[in-house]
């Protein structure tokens, strides 16, 4: 079975911005991040979650960048025209501020209260 990379480069990339958000108790928290689940919706992950009750968000993916093919000279074009060459890398800054948003958004959701 193939893995969808998209939806795999998401839950990464969500699961290492909950490290940096906490919320509620300690305990409650890590059994909340343990229960997510991530399935794929049409331009959105759908995050589902059973612990401290059942409950489901829809994260739309526009506005994040999971995946940027750059091993051909039209793909660097692109990029270059994009400003994604030299400098900062604005790809991770955008998604790490993406990613932190999201889990703010299923931590509230989810009725737990974020502490930072």
């Amino acid at each position: 079975m193939d893995k969808n990379i998209k939806l795999e480069s998401f839950r990464y990339h969500f699961l290492r911005a909950a490290e940096q958000v906490t919320a509620g108790d300690a305990d409650g928290y890590r059994r909340f991040i343990e229960s997510l689940a991530f399935s794929p919706a049409r331009g959105a992950v759908e995050v589902a979650w059973t612990v401290p009750a059942p409950g489901n968000a829809t994260i739309s993916l526009e506005g994040c960048v999971l995946y940027l093919k750059g091993d051909s000279e039209a793909s660097a074009q692109r990029q270059s025209e994009m400003g994604l060459a030299g400098g900062g890398d604005r790809i991770v800054d955008d998604n790490a501020a993406f990613f932190r948003s999201a889990v703010e958004a299923v931590v509230r959701q989810a009725g737990l209260a974020t502490g930072s």
